[in-house]
């Protein structure tokens, strides 16, 4: 087994996360994104080959982003990233994202700036459009964390 084998390959993700990932990791647009084990990225790799969940088309069509990422893993460079996996990997990142969202709203309502204004600057400072993630999904996401319905959902199965 050669542990220092990498693979690239190009994947379909959401926009919004493709933006989200190369500005918070500060890659530059022309390099490929690291996915190891040790990461969130990797680790949402590892819990999105055991989920056995159902796609549907139309949530496939929302992974209209590509984006280049090199694998360091050897247990997952060799793998085959079927779509399933691919979509499995977008909503455990998502969630990573969105928590994000929360800690920046937070942040900035500790800094004297309203939840309006704080989820404004989240998108603005991600570059993220209307399009891509709007300002009402995540304003319903914030609500729902402030609210603690985020962790009462989040134990449902």
């Amino acid at each position: 087994m050669n542990r220092g084998r990498v693979k690239e390959r190009t994947i379909s993700t959401y926009p919004h996360l493709k933006k989200f990932i190369y500005k918070f990791y500060d890659i530059d647009k022309d390099e490929p994104v690291r996915i190891t084990m040790r990461s969130s990225m990797g680790i949402a790799m590892k819990h999105a080959l055991k989920e056995k969940k159902k796609v549907h088309p139309k949530e496939i069509e929302r992974m209209r982003a590509q984006m280049n990422v090199v694998i360091s893993s050897h247990r997952l460079a060799d793998m085959e990233l079927r779509l399933s996996i691919l979509h499995n990997w977008n909503l455990e990142y998502d969630r990573i994202f969105k928590e994000h969202l929360c800690t920046w709203v937070k942040a900035q309502f500790n800094a004297g700036i309203n939840n309006r204004q704080g989820i404004l600057n989240f998108l603005a400072e991600y570059n993220i459009k209307e399009s891509e993630y709007s300002y009402d999904n995540a304003q319903r996401h914030w609500l729902r964390f402030k609210n603690k319905e985020y962790f009462d959902r989040s134990t449902e199965k």
